[in-house]
């Protein structure tokens, strides 16, 4: 027997409860999370009704973690689990029993909140902003219903008014959805045996092929359209003059500013920069 199926079998034990008891315990529980200075024994019974609706509502945190196990890239299904169980222990306090729905549908949200979450933050080699995970999650459930009824796929401008962004950042978010593949991936249409890596040049490195193919001279031209402040920003931040990147807290200390002023004067420095360079 694996390991997930034992944990299957250990959470059985615990039987399903009813709507009677799932209100009354949550009562106990309100009572010791919202009393000023509860008694002992206000205490002892919210924490046993606490676990106890915890470990009774396990099951439901495994069928919400097993819809979404088609998305992982690098997680496994006891990475969803543990964190759907993190977002069912929350959703269990916040749980208002008067209000007269069921506490499996308020933690739901809570559990697949959590889960997504993680998915969105550690799935990926590349992280991208949870609104955009959702947005483009959003998109792919989306894409199929348009196909289905205009028989074509829809464009960026669709896309964008149906995500209601601008096709700018549609086609930004659509770029960076692909994540990192490591060069030991097989190559699609090969044999098994044939990797990414195989395709890779070796006569010469890599590194020195794309330092070679920097602009120096242009690189130049474009810091001296700048002022002393964001020339020394972006000269530190990329190491040109040492070699050694420095830190947006280095720099900021060394230039006697805040990080975060350093910071948006980098990146609009480097947004100012891009329009120069495209021109």
């Amino acid at each position: 027997m694996d390991s997930f199926s034992a944990y299957l079998k250990e959470i059985g034990r615990y039987p399903l409860l009813t709507k009677t008891q799932e209100i009354l315990l949550a009562r106990q529980i309100q009572i010791w999370l919202t009393t000023e200075n509860p008694t002992p024994k206000q205490i002892k019974s919210g924490e046993r009704a606490y676990h106890k609706l915890v470990n009774c509502n396990l099951r439901l945190v495994v069928s919400v973690a097993k819809r979404y196990t088609n998305r992982c890239r690098k997680a496994e299904i006891f990475d969803l689990v543990q964190e759907g169980n993190m977002g069912l222990a929350h959703g269990i306090k916040k749980f208002d029993p008067e209000r007269g729905y069921a506490l499996s549908t308020y933690v739901y949200w809570w559990i697949r909140q959590s889960i997504t979450r993680f998915l969105a933050t550690y799935d990926r080699t590349i992280r991208l902003p949870s609104h955009a995970v959702e947005l483009l999650t959003k998109l792919r459930a989306w894409t199929p219903v348009f196909e289905n009824t205009h028989y074509r796929k829809p464009t960026l401008e669709e896309c964008a008014d149906f995500c209601k962004i601008s096709p700018t950042r549609m086609r930004e978010y659509l770029d960076r959805s692909h994540d990192a593949i490591s060069l030991d991936a097989p190559l699609k249409g090969m044999d098994d045996d044939v990797m990414l890596v195989d395709g890779v040049s070796c006569g010469t490195d890599v590194f020195e092929d794309v330092c070679m193919g920097i602009d120096v001279e242009a690189i130049d031209h474009l810091l001296e359209s700048l002022n002393d402040l964001e020339r020394t920003i972006i000269t530190k931040a990329f190491g040109f003059e040492t070699g050694e990147p420095m830190t947006f807290q280095a720099i900021a200390k060394e230039l006697g500013m805040s990080r975060e002023r350093a910071r948006n004067i980098y990146h609009r420095t480097i947004r100012v920069l891009r329009i120069k360079k495209n021109r």
